[in-house]
Formats: C-alpha cells, sequence, structure tokens
C-alpha cells in the first residue's frame, strides 16, 4: 500500500513535477484535501522557508513535504533568491517578469545562474531536508513553453535548451527539484 504523503503546496506546476517524480507514493496537494493554507515565507533561505511550510502540517499528518525553491542570478547579486515567487511584484505574472530580468540582463557579461530546492520532510514530526542544484545561465530571449516560473529563460549549458524547452520527463530528471526529490525517495523507501 501507498504511503500518504501530503505537499504543502496550491502551485498547480510544482503538485505536478512532484506527483511525476514521487510515483511510488500517494502525493496529496492541499487542494487534495481541500484545504486553502496560506504560510508566511519569513525564512531568510530556502532550508528555513520549506520547515515553515511543513511545520503548518506536521502535527496533523504522518509524512508531509514541502519545496521552497528559486533563482539565484549572480550579477543581481544572486537575486530573486528565496522571493522568486514575489520578485517583481507577488501578483506580477511570469509573462512579465521574464522579460524584466532579460531586460535587467541586458548589459551583463556573467550570465551564470542557479536554481535551488529544498524540500522538507516530516515523517511523525521529524523533519529532514533534501537539497537540488541545477546550474545554468540566463539566456538573452526567451526559450520554450512547458514548464513554469524562470523555466523559458534558464539554459542548461549541457543541453543547450531551457527548462522550458525540455518536455517534463527531460526536466524532472535534471531539475533542481527533480535532484532533491531523488534523495527524498531515497531516503523515505529506506526509512
Amino acid at each position: 500500500m501507498q504511503k500518504d504523503i501530503i505537499l504543502v503546496s496550491s502551485n498547480a506546476g510544482k503538485v505536478a513535477e512532484v506527483k511525476a517524480i514521487l510515483t511510488e507514493f500517494n502525493v496529496l496537494s492541499l487542494k487534495d484535501i481541500q484545504l486553502d493554507l496560506e504560510v508566511d515565507e519569513t525564512g531568510l533561505t530556502f532550508e528555513e522557508n520549506a520547515i515553515l511550510k511543513v511545520n503548518a502540517l506536521k502535527d496533523h499528518y504522518d509524512y508531509v513535504i514541502a519545496d521552497d525553491s528559486g533563482l539565484e542570478i549572480e550579477a543581481l547579486d544572486n537575486q530573486p533568491g528565496v522571493l522568486s515567487h514575489r520578485f517583481l511584484g507577488e501578483d506580477t505574472p511570469f509573462e512579465v517578469k521574464n522579460p524584466m530580468v532579460l531586460e535587467m540582463m541586458q548589459d551583463k557579461e556573467n550570465r551564470n545562474a542557479r536554481f535551488t530546492s529544498v524540500i522538507a520532510l516530516s515523517v511523525k514530526g521529524e523533519i529532514t531536508t533534501f537539497k537540488g542544484i541545477l546550474n545554468g545561465e540566463i539566456t538573452y530571449d526567451l526559450r520554450g513553453t512547458n514548464g513554469f516560473g524562470y523555466n523559458p529563460i534558464f539554459l542548461i549549458p549541457e543541453l543547450s535548451k531551457t527548462l522550458a524547452e525540455l518536455n517534463d520527463e527531460e526536466k524532472n530528471g535534471v531539475s533542481h527539484r527533480g535532484i532533491a526529490l531523488k534523495k527524498l525517495g531515497e531516503y523515505l523507501e529506506n526509512e
């Protein structure tokens, strides 16, 4: 029988990624359990924010996971970082944000960036974290339509493609979240 794991997220893209990667578990989103929950992300690191989210439900469910992730661009002093979702305005859609970031990078020679994901897991109140990092570069233009967020401007040099140019299976195999979730899955299998 599959373990039920509650994912503290309402982000449809993130939920789909987690369900696609953790297929050996029954991953339930906040929508699946009919819970409307907003957790204030007041942490200064991805790990702190992931733990804040998992703490919101750890006393109510045996297995709870939460992700905090974001884009860090060297030439922008590692912004947007933990503020990735709220960068350039919380309600600003990524269709607007991505061209704004490209404009900010217009004269920058250093295009290095990385995506970081930290997954916090609570097993009966005991918290463990798993980190995934994907190094890459910021493109000069939007490329691809798959995925969400900053995917169309994040190039993986080894593949010569952005995350938005990869299909879901390819993306899940190399992404920061995929790396962290693989570590999480291995941990749960050995639990």
